[in-house]
């Protein structure tokens, strides 16, 4: 027996069968359908109206499937989004990912993970089609990893670049620009010398 919800729900896809297959099965499995879009607009207007629990939208239906769902996550950003496409593409999922997206699906999915994917985005947790899940999981956790090591060298630099400021590690330097005709200044130009260790360019 299908564990019942709460969860209202808005769909959006411009193929009439795949809101019919998704509709039957969000309903049997206890999830409330409170509205159903064709297209990009539609399901912007539905979302914003309705404020639903989850959102599913085509990534390919008219007016764009990333373009909606950034709309949305800027404006109903309670409501968690997942994107079924037809196919599965690791590049793809993890561009969507990093958009904010909570779950990505394949049409046609067995009603079982459809379900899931619902009640993982419920939880907070990222739903990803098991056909790309090891691979993208892997990249995703390798890409984080090295910005989280870019994040810790931009925390370490800026440190030490205040560091240099509050202890007056540098010194001003003019250096006129003069009209070689007249031998007359026309500008100074300001320059920088750092004597921190270690001692580098002001680029750098």
């Amino acid at each position: 027996m299908a564990e019942r919800s709460a969860v209202s729900v808005v769909i959006a896809d411009d193929e009439a069968h795949v809101l019919a297959y998704l509709r039957a099965v969000l309903h049997v499995e206890g999830f409330v359908v409170v509205g159903e879009a064709p297209d990009a607009p539609g399901a912007i207007d539905a979302v914003t109206q309705l404020r639903p629990d989850v959102a599913i939208l085509d990534l390919n239906m008219p007016g764009g499937g990333l373009d909606a769902a950034r709309v949305i996550a800027s404006m109903s950003p309670e409501t968690r989004i997942l994107i079924h496409s037809a196919t599965a593409d690791e590049h793809e999922a993890l561009a969507l990912f990093q958009q904010g997206i909570h779950g990505y699906m394949l049409k046609g999915s067995p009603p079982d993970r459809l379900a899931e994917a619902v009640r993982a985005a419920m939880r907070g947790d990222r739903y990803l089609v098991p056909e790309i899940g090891r691979v993208a999981v892997d990249a995703l956790a390798t890409r984080l990893q090295a910005e989280r090591q870019q994040e810790l060298r931009d925390e370490r630099d800026r440190s030490r670049l205040n560091a240099m400021i509050r202890e007056r590690q540098f010194t001003p330097v003019f250096q006129p620009i003069v009209e070689l005709d007249t031998r007359r200044p026309l500008a100074v130009e300001a320059l920088a010398r750092f004597t921190g260790l270690p001692s580098r360019t002001p680029g750098a």
